[in-house]
């Protein structure tokens, strides 16, 4: 299963309904069910959908990451320094529904990583907790 990576401000505003997407500088096909994995702990935070990915502007992206630790000024004068290049180039929202958190996050058995995906054996994960092999101990 593939698991998205993200800061924790952020899976915080999707958890309390002020945030229904997230935005990156990379499109993606993966569509449908997907986990959301704090990028600092690696633990499986909860569920969700991703339901479609929207092309938007490096400027909308920038302004996306707006959270209580990364204020909209912060933002504005990082846009303000960009070169016109990169103001230009493209951005992708990724839309989410059907959010269903766990009562209990759990770390994760990682298969392979890339800078924002992880793929991940649900398989392994049982009430919060990793099935271990008596030959892995």
């Amino acid at each position: 299963m593939y698991g998205l990576k993200l800061k924790k401000d952020h899976i915080v505003e999707i958890i309390m309904g002020k945030r229904t997407y997230e935005s990156f500088i990379v499109d993606t096909s993966i569509r449908g069910k997907i986990g959301i994995i704090d990028s600092d702990s690696y633990e499986l935070i909860m569920y969700l959908n991703l339901d479609s990915v929207t092309k938007t502007t490096f400027e909308e992206h920038i302004l996306s990451q707006v959270t209580d630790s990364y204020s909209k000024s912060e933002a504005n004068k990082y846009i303000n320094n960009l070169d016109f290049t990169k103001l230009k180039s493209d951005a992708y929202l990724y839309n989410f529904k059907d959010l269903d958190v766990l009562k209990t996050p759990c770390r994760i058995k990682i298969l392979n990583e890339t800078q924002i995906w992880v793929n991940f054996d649900e398989k392994l994960i049982q009430e919060g907790y990793e099935q271990v092999s008596l030959f892995d101990l």
